[in-house]
């Protein structure tokens, strides 16, 4: 069965001042203007303070847990009224709910003498869960789901939806993807070794590290085709380590993808790679790449609004369909840094017409998905 997306929500760096843009499957409005330079952000580290590179989407530099709350409410609400749903659709349609951020910058700001929780947050509920909680007794919808697997998550609360809706458990789906920034995972990452230090985010070229990024998304999902229609999906785990990613096991979950779909290689369009900025997760994908799909031109879009974590997927997705939308990726921020390499990201500044496109999306754990979607221009 088809799983159609009929509407989806985007809020992210590129988007023009940080606003929501909302867009059904016949009308697409496109978020990437004259593509903006990451922000910074700073962090202290073994006694140093450090700055680095960070993609700003929201006004606030931490997120209340009422102000993001009223956020993706706006992203909920906004993606079932572009779908055409009755307005009483939030009670009775499940959400699926993919993150890493959780509360963790309600959690942080917690520990500033007198601040004090909006929505009555103690200190120790900070979890995706009571995320998925608010939203249960906010919209007074019994089916929420939460989804916490690493970079993958919003991937993960995707793939599921649509096993729910292809086993008839319900006619319509909501899936939300969110990360905003906190300390906790920003300290995290640049302790691990894994982040840029310059704002030239370049996949597959000059591999340098990952910067981080802050984005929502929403997409409403209904049984049936349209202008874009989920065809396959797979997910898988390997366990050759808690943070590398194994080229063979990518191109196991791309060839299940595929069988999901009825697809053959041949027949994708475009690849939308994970492309994080990594050495090792580049080389790997390259690799499974090059064995299974040589030929087919590949995409990146990490550069124009950083790496969202367990939101990417969501995030990428509604990216994707804006740009399928105007036809056309735009050219990378930093195209000039892959004249110099073989890295085959040719598929920026092509036209984009009706077809196969497939998505990837890697997380730590072995955690990989690929999704197949198909667009009808």
């Amino acid at each position: 069965m088809n799983i159609a997306i009929r509407a989806a929500t985007l809020q992210c760096a590129q988007s023009r001042n940080g606003q929501m843009h909302a867009f059904s499957d016949s009308d697409g409005l496109y978020p990437l203007h004259t593509p903006a330079a990451p922000a910074e952000r700073s962090l202290s580290f073994l006694g140093r303070h450090i700055t680095l590179p960070y993609f700003n989407t929201f006004a606030a530099a931490k997120l209340s847990a009422a102000d993001l709350f009223d956020i993706l409410y706006q992203h909920l609400s906004q993606a079932a009224l572009q779908a055409g749903w009755p307005s009483e659709s939030l009670a009775n349609t499940p959400i699926f709910i993919g993150s890493t951020a959780y509360l963790m910058s309600e959690r942080e700001q917690m520990l500033n003498p007198g601040y004090v929780s909006e929505i009555g947050l103690d200190t120790g509920r900070h979890s995706l869960t009571h995320v998925a909680e608010h939203f249960h007794h906010r919209l007074g919808n019994p089916d929420i789901f939460s989804f916490a697997t690493s970079c993958t998550s919003s991937a993960n609360a995707l793939c599921y939806a649509v096993k729910m809706l292809r086993a008839g458990w319900c006619q319509r789906a909501l899936v939300l993807g969110f990360e905003n920034f906190n300390a906790l995972t920003f300290e995290h990452f640049h302790a691990m070794g894994l982040l840029a230090d310059t704002p030239a985010y370049t996949p597959f070229a000059q591999a340098g590290g990952f910067i981080c990024g802050e984005a929502a998304a929403c997409l409403a999902l209904e049984c049936g085709s349209g202008a874009a229609t989920l065809r396959g999906i797979a997910g898988g785990t390997d366990t050759l380590g808690l943070t590398h990613t194994d080229s063979a096991a990518v191109k196991r979950v791309m060839q299940a993808a595929l069988s999901d779909a009825a697809a053959q290689p041949g027949q994708i369009r475009l690849v939308k790679t994970h492309g994080i900025g990594s050495a090792a997760a580049d080389e790997a994908e390259a690799a499974a790449l090059h064995a299974l799909l040589p030929n087919t031109p590949r995409a990146a879009l990490k550069p124009f609004i950083g790496h969202t974590l367990g939101a990417a997927a969501i995030i990428e997705t509604a990216l994707l369909l804006s740009c399928l939308h105007q036809s056309a990726l735009p050219p990378l921020p930093a195209a000039a840094a892959y004249a110099q390499t073989d890295a085959p990201l040719a598929a920026h500044g092509l036209t984009l017409g009706s077809g196969l496109y497939l998505m990837n999306f890697f997380g730590f754990g072995g955690s990989n998905t690929s999704i197949i979607l198909e667009h009808r221009a």
